[in-house]
């Protein structure tokens, strides 16, 4: 019989936590790579491995756990405002912080070395500048990665504690998907609206999201999408296209 797996779940924190000496050994990207989307890749690995040997009551208990170890994160501390002067001088995209083009922020963050290296001489302030940037982004990357990663566990724990398929609602079986959404909104000519059509993705995610209550991460994929060529699309996209068309049809 399977064994309950715990082990990624123990060693988050350590796993995804944050080591200033490493990461001055290591580009940013890879580090971020490395150790947080590493853990959080191993750590759903072993939750969809303990889903399938706990029954229904353990597994309301293993849920309570993994989602009490991840809103206890030190990460989740961190404010946000120390971001806001990067975002401002390197002109950030805040919903997308790691889509960086300024050359002068990618060497900061690509900067590795020992900053008290007597042959670093006079570069030693410019690590010392690049430490705190690099362990300012981490912590912001960290901490709106696992508050992503949480939202995503508790949709877990809905779908495995709560309706059964069987027992569905009509309703919920017919509720269109993220994509089909933003298709229709935009047949209906939603994003053709000064105010819409000038605002940026993330912008329109956001309201988007108001309105139906899912992830704005999603809607501002879906909304990317509409951008595509035909020939870019894949077949399941072009099916929910044809959906939305025979659901506008059926309105006459």
């Amino acid at each position: 019989m399977a064994e309950l797996k715990t082990k990624q779940l123990d060693d988050f924190y350590i796993n995804s936590g944050l080591d200033v000496n490493e990461m001055n050994h290591n580009l940013f990207k890879n580090y971020v790579e490395q150790n947080l989307l590493k853990s959080m890749y191993l750590l759903e690995k072993e939750i969809n491995h303990n889903l399938l040997i706990l029954d229904v009551r353990r597994l309301e208990i293993y849920f309570k756990q993994v989602i009490n170890k991840l809103e206890n994160s030190p990460f989740l501390e961190f404010d946000d405002s120390y971001m806001d002067k990067y975002i401002k001088e390197y002109d950030l995209d805040k919903e997308n912080i790691l889509n960086i083009n300024n050359k002068e922020l990618i060497t900061f963050l690509n900067r590795t070395g020992d900053p008290f290296d007597p042959y670093n001489g006079p570069d030693s302030d410019l690590y010392f500048k690049s430490e705190e940037i690099k362990s300012t982004f981490y912590r912001y990357v960290a901490k709106h990665e696992i508050l992503f990663f949480t939202d995503r566990i508790k949709e877990m724990q809905s779908v495995n504690l709560g309706l059964k398929p069987s027992v569905k609602s009509k309703s919920l079986e017919n509720q269109l998907t993220t994509n089909q959404i933003v298709i229709l909104l935009d047949k209906l000519g939603f994003f053709t609206h000064p105010k819409i059509e000038d605002a940026p993705k993330v912008k329109q995610a956001e309201l988007i999201s108001k309105m139906v209550g899912l992830d704005k991460k999603n809607i501002k994929t879906a909304i990317e999408k509409l951008d595509k060529k035909p020939s870019e699309l894949k077949a399941n996209y072009l099916k929910d296209i044809a959906k939305i068309n025979q659901i506008l049809d059926d309105l006459t």
